[in-house]
């Protein structure tokens, strides 16, 4: 008896729970087929991506991220806790060596008005 009272109120109570807004997070951004980064991390240790801009809010690294989709290039916001300015990095690709990420950073470069370049991340 117990039992059933315990599911019961877990179901009630999954009812009245309260529905955060997080339909950004369902929004699909554009794919593309010019400039795909298709070299799969085989290093567990690190891998390169190309950081194109650095934003203060979420919505401006939306907007570039939207602009760049629309120019065909893969890009990606990843936040970043450890700036108090800029909190969204707006990049593009996962490269298992620099020397992809640098083929990719010179289509970048020409492709946008942005000051591109390479980071190694640290896993």
């Amino acid at each position: 008896m117990f039992n059933k009272f315990i599911i019961f109120i877990f179901l009630i109570s999954s009812l009245f729970s309260q529905n955060k807004e997080s339909s950004w997070l369902e929004i699909k951004l554009n794919s593309s087929s010019d400039l795909e980064s298709k070299n799969i991390i085989t290093n567990d240790s690190s891998y390169f991506t190309i950081q194109i801009a650095a934003k203060k809010s979420f919505s401006e690294a939306y907007e570039m991220v939207q602009e760049l989709n629309n120019k065909k290039i893969e890009a990606y916001i990843q936040k970043n806790e450890n700036d108090l300015l800029f909190n969204y990095r707006v990049r593009f690709g996962y490269f298992s060596n620099r020397i992809n990420a640098e083929k990719f950073l010179i289509n970048l470069k020409e492709s946008t008005d942005c000051e591109c370049w390479i980071d190694r991340i640290e896993l």
